[in-house]
């Protein structure tokens, strides 16, 4: 019952150096890249359709007041908050790397 919240932090921790990386990529890429790749709602799709676990992390992050909600159904369903861009990559990588 608690994987969809445990396995992704598994993941992240296991996959350190990957996984920010990774975070990096995507965080820099909502202003710098094509937004058909990096847009948020392209994330949250790519997350619901995928389940990777950076997404995960990126839209937990960006995510309004970071509640995170998902449907009956099980898709992650909140809207970016437009006021900030969520936690930066060198923010990131201290917090993930110090677990």
């Amino acid at each position: 019952m608690l994987e969809p919240i445990v396995d992704p932090w598994a993941s992240i921790i296991e996959q350190t150096s990957k996984s920010v990386k990774r975070y990096s990529q995507v965080w820099h890429g909502q202003t710098t890249a094509s937004t058909d790749y990096f847009n948020f709602n392209r994330v949250r799709e790519r997350y619901n359709n995928e389940n990777d676990p950076v997404d995960w992390l990126y839209l937990v992050c960006r995510c309004v007041k970071n509640a995170v909600r998902f449907n009956v159904g099980g898709p992650f369903t909140q809207s970016h908050d437009k006021r900030r861009l969520g936690m930066a990559p060198d923010k990131m990588a201290l917090a993930v790397e110090g677990v």
